[in-house]
């Protein structure tokens, strides 16, 4: 065993890793990120768009959108493609979760686009505060469905006559950016010290991990499939029956756009490879162009397919809500 120990950490970085490695650690160090709205305006504007749907199908339409713009590009030197932001340094805005601490935080983000700035001000706030009362805000949705005891526990305060619900959507949310803002007495203050609202913003930790072991056997294409076999299953003379189908209708859209973000990916890859002067670089394009033609649609068949198809099914969870820590766990 310790000779296996020694020969595997005998083996040195290749220079490509090294640069890797270089070109990651400095986009740790940089105190501002670069926010994007991609994700945010397309969750938006399809909820604005599907209102009075079944929650379970705007959610699903949501997440198609959000696949749709996710942006596509690939860096030097890498062997896999996607980024969270659209590049290293990007990440979500993350309005959804951000509720009214966003109308305080909008006009201190350092790196943003101007346009991208009004987007925010202009539509997308707007859309998530409604009459005012940010009622569409998911933390305002699932704070008044807490019990005062655990309301106690999490945020420090029972708030039996739920006052305090503005003041909780204008919390920081765990893992977020840092963002130096002026706090306003009255409207940034406040805040208890339970368990999430001060622990959890000091210590970051995985919230989910999910069922990649599926997506590497089946692929997106195939939990389509069983979503629609399931379909064809119901009978539609029971209401028991009928009330499965939003969900399954939800499934179906959301494992359709899942499945579709390989070939988004495969194409721009086919056109960079044409571009590519380097010999090398260009053959490895190509080859990363086939493996998203195939995965995360289909099963994975070798290594590579098992790793990008893990990868997109980390990232793809950001579409669905722009923050939250995931972690990868166990993938089988």
């Amino acid at each position: 065993m310790d000779d296996m120990i020694k020969k595997c950490t005998a083996v040195q970085p290749t220079d490509r890793t090294r640069r890797l490695r270089a070109f990651y650690v400095e986009n740790t160090q940089q105190d501002s990120p670069l926010y994007t709205i991609h994700f945010d305006r397309a969750i938006a504007r399809t909820m604005k768009a599907t209102e009075g749907e079944p929650m379970v199908l705007r959610r699903a339409k949501a997440f198609a959108a959000s696949v749709e713009a996710f942006p596509v590009e690939i860096f030097p030197d890498e062997p896999f493609v996607g980024w969270i932001g659209g590049n290293p340094s990007g990440v979500p805005v993350g309005a959804e979760q951000l509720g009214a601490r966003l109308e305080i935080e909008v006009d201190c983000y350092e790196n943003i686009s101007q346009e991208d700035r009004k987007i925010i001000k202009e539509e997308i706030i707007p859309y998530w505060k409604g009459e005012g009362d940010w009622s569409r805000h998911w933390f305002h949705q699932n704070y008044q469905m807490l019990p005062p005891e655990t309301r106690n526990l999490l945020y420090g305060d029972p708030d039996p006559d739920l006052e305090k619900i503005a003041i909780i959507t204008r919390s920081k949310p765990p893992a977020m950016p840092r963002v130096n803002v002026t706090e306003i007495p009255g409207k940034t203050d406040g805040l208890g010290r339970g368990f999430i609202s001060d622990g959890m913003t000091r210590h970051h930790i995985g919230h989910s991990s999910f069922g990649y072991e599926k997506i590497l056997k089946k692929g997106f294409s195939g939990v389509k499939k069983d979503a629609r076999d399931r379909m064809d299953r119901l009978d539609w003379s029971d209401t028991e029956d009928l009330k499965k189908v939003p969900f399954l209708k939800g499934v179906i859209i959301a494992m359709d756009a899942a499945a579709g973000i390989g070939k988004k990916f495969a194409g721009y890859l086919r056109d960079t490879a044409a571009k590519e002067m380097d010999a090398q670089r260009k053959i490895e394009l190509q080859e990363m162009a086939a493996i998203c033609d195939h995965v995360p649609a289909h099963p994975a068949r070798t290594f590579h397919e098992a790793l990008q198809s893990v990868w997109f099914t980390q990232i793809l969870n950001w579409c669905e809500i722009p923050i939250m820590k995931r972690i990868s766990g166990k993938a089988g």
